[in-house]
């Protein structure tokens, strides 16, 4: 093992490493302390309540006579279209006499438009189908493509959610973004203290926030760090700095905001045979099989 180590000594050289300084910022922690007046909430509420608000639907049915072009045609569907409304007056069945007449690809399924809100359809369609009664059956109306004749056959009124249901929805989202105002401008004060200190831990300390010292760390073990860790920017910052580098504060993903300063870079080295031998012993056994192997096949 000793004999491979020596041979193969380049391959077995120590993890560049970094010892740094370290300033997190979080919203979280500001909004953990942060209380939220009903008022703020209920204005919230007040200016969104588009959110929790579902609009009346209707469900309608409608017969559709084209009315082609040229006023021959016109006025061809427009009679058309008042025979078959005095039809249903008569008491027809709606469905029935919408398979038989109307030229819309609804007909094959009496003319069935489902459920739909306003702003659905066209304007001139929406005003009858929201004006007439449920049961009801509109007066002929015109559009684009010609005469229609529209059922209201159910209706869904407007709900809204109350407040109470989504206060604490609202009151967290207040919280959330005036926390992460607060976060921003503790980091932007803490840029402006970088300016006039002659280090981050320094900076830091006037302004009463918490360092972390953290001991030389290769990139590997930055993995499982609980700050270097979450985040992959912010490694490839850690081991890309170098010692004496002006402090940048760097907006993370999740809207923390962290100022790392290096204070050592520990470079590769050669290792030891010691501090290899368990890896150097499994690359040798590795090494002799393969030989053995190959001196085999050549055999065979």
């Amino acid at each position: 093992a000793r004999a491979y180590f020596e041979s193969h000594q380049q391959a077995y050289r120590s993890p560049l490493k970094v010892k740094m300084t370290a300033v997190e910022i979080s919203p979280v922690a500001f909004a953990t302390e942060m209380a939220i007046e009903a008022a703020e909430v209920e204005k919230v509420y007040d200016e969104r309540i588009a959110e929790f608000t579902t609009p009346e639907q209707r469900r309608a049915r409608h017969i559709l006579v084209k009315s082609g072009t040229g006023e021959a045609a016109r006025k061809a569907a427009f009679d058309k279209i008042n025979t078959t409304k005095a039809r249903l007056d008569a008491g027809e069945d709606f469905i029935a006499v919408a398979k038989e007449v109307s030229d819309d690809t609804t007909a094959g399924e009496g003319g069935d438009l489902g459920f739909f809100a306003r702003g659905a359809m066209l304007p001139e369609f929406d005003e009858a189908a929201f004006t007439t009664a449920k049961g009801k059956v509109s007066d002929p109306i015109e559009t684009q493509y010609g005469f229609h004749l529209i059922k209201v056959e159910a209706i869904k009124p407007a709900t809204e959610t109350a407040l109470k249901d989504v206060y604490d929805t609202l009151a967290s989202d207040i919280r959330k973004a005036r926390a992460a105002e607060e976060a921003y401008k503790v980091s932007q004060d803490l840029d402006d203290a970088l300016g006039m200190e002659d280090s981050l831990k320094t900076a830091a300390t006037g302004m009463d926030l918490k360092v972390q010292d953290i001991a030389p760390i290769s990139a590997d073990e930055a993995l499982g760090h609980d700050l270097l860790g979450s985040d992959s920017a912010l490694r490839v910052k850690a081991f890309s700095a170098q010692p004496g580098e002006v402090v940048e504060i760097q907006e993370l993903d999740d809207g923390r905001f962290v100022a790392l300063e290096i204070t050592e870079r520990i470079e590769p080295d050669t290792l030891s045979f010691a501090d290899a031998a368990v890896q150097v012993y499994v690359d040798a056994r590795i090494a002799l099989a393969e030989a053995e192997a190959k001196k085999v096949a050549e055999e065979i």
